[in-house]
Parts: structure tokens; C-alpha cells; sequence
């Protein structure tokens, strides 16, 4: 299985961002503390680093998307109204980490405050729209083979997600939304990897067909 550039970022980006969730999830956990890739750790450095590589990966992300615009062309509407939608969501999640994220820390602008306050907001929007556009599309995507490999790890988000919402019950200090998380980035980074040329045809055959006689 041969991957291309934007696939080879996306699970770099996937595997470390994966690494800093899962390792905050961990030390949550065992500690009551965040590590020191979060925001409210008070390591600055570190937690630019790590809205850096989170960034970084959200475009990378994004870029795969973009790139898999043919072989979603195949795929039903609804998945193709979830990418067109979780585009720009990610585009719009890299911005925040790279750019927004950091001027807002070297200004000294605080949560406390209505610019802080109101980034808050809307990132936990972006968030919950990633979140849910990733669930769908993976489910949109199950019964096309259109989807790859990517398409049943974000199918996967559904019972993660709800293992995490009992968490909240039993285990308060071990709820993060790094599982999920993980899960969207593997996901989306392998969209289209591990789909069989002779079944995409088969589906791309007939699309182009009716196309044709229109």
C-alpha cells in the first residue's frame, strides 16, 4: 500500500498529535493535571509547541480532503456535503492553532476576557462541528468503498464517544476528548487509503454513465 505526500503528512501529523492527547489523557488520569502540552498547564513554550503540530496537522488534514475530491465523487451525497463542510473546519482549526492561538498569548489576552471569552466559544464550536462532521462522514462512508481505511476508523468515533460520555460517570478524571480525537485525525488522514481500484471503478463506472447520457 503505496501512500502519497498528503496522506504520509497527515499521519505524521496524526501520530504526534495522537501522542500529545493520549499522553495528556494518561497523565489526567494518574495525576489530576494536565501535561504540559496543555494550555492550562502554564508550560507556554510546550503548549505552543504542541498548537503548533495540532495545526499543522489540521491542514494537513484538510489537504487530504481536498486531494480525495475525485474519489468522493463517488461517494452519496451526504458525504460529499460532510467534506465541503469539514474543509473549511479545518482550515479554520490550523488558523486558530498557528496564527490566533499564539497572538493571543504573546498579547496577554486571557479566557477571562471578551476576546478570549469569545475565541473560547467559537473554537469549541469548530470542535463540535469537527467532531460530528467526522462521526457522520465515517458513517456516510460505510457503505461506500469509496472511504477506505479511513472511513470505518472515524465509524469508530460512535462507540468511542459514547465509552467516553460513561467515563464522565464512573471516571471523571480519565474524560478526554483525545480518544476522539485520535480517532478523527487516523481517520481523516486515511480517507481513500486501501480502496481497491477494481471496486471504485465499479462505482465510478455507472456515475460517469449517467453523466454521460445527461
Amino acid at each position: 500500500m503505496t501512500l502519497d505526500r498528503r496522506h504520509t503528512l497527515a499521519l505524521i501529523g496524526a501520530t504526534l498529535t495522537s501522542a500529545i492527547a493520549l499522553g495528556d489523557a494518561v497523565t489526567h488520569g494518574l495525576t489530576g493535571q494536565s501535561s504540559v502540552f496543555a494550555g492550562d498547564s502554564g508550560a507556554t513554550a510546550w503548549s505552543e509547541i504542541g498548537g503548533l503540530v495540532h495545526g499543522l496537522t489540521y491542514a494537513a488534514l484538510g489537504w487530504v480532503l481536498v486531494g480525495e475530491r475525485d474519489r468522493f465523487a463517488t461517494a452519496n451525497r451526504f458525504a460529499r456535503v460532510l467534506r465541503l463542510v469539514l474543509i473549511p473546519t479545518f482550515a479554520v482549526m490550523a488558523v486558530a492553532f498557528v496564527m490566533v492561538g499564539p497572538i493571543l498569548t504573546v498579547t496577554g489576552v486571557s479566557s477571562e476576557s471578551p476576546v478570549g471569552a469569545t475565541y473560547d466559544v467559537i473554537g469549541t464550536f469548530v470542535f463540535l462541528v469537527m467532531i460530528l462532521g467526522s462521526l457522520l462522514l465515517g458513517l456516510a462512508l460505510l457503505r461506500s468503498h469509496s472511504g477506505g481505511v479511513g472511513a470505518r476508523v472515524l465509524a469508530a468515533i460512535t462507540p468511542v464517544l459514547a465509552i467516553t460520555v460513561l467515563l464522565g460517570f464512573l471516571a471523571p478524571a480519565w474524560t478526554h476528548p483525545g480518544y476522539v480525537e485520535t480517532l478523527i485525525h487516523f481517520g481523516v488522514a486515511l480517507l481513500g487509503v486501501g480502496v481497491r481500484p477494481d471496486l471504485t471503478d465499479s462505482v465510478a463506472a455507472p456515475a460517469t454513465a449517467d453523466q454521460a447520457s445527461k
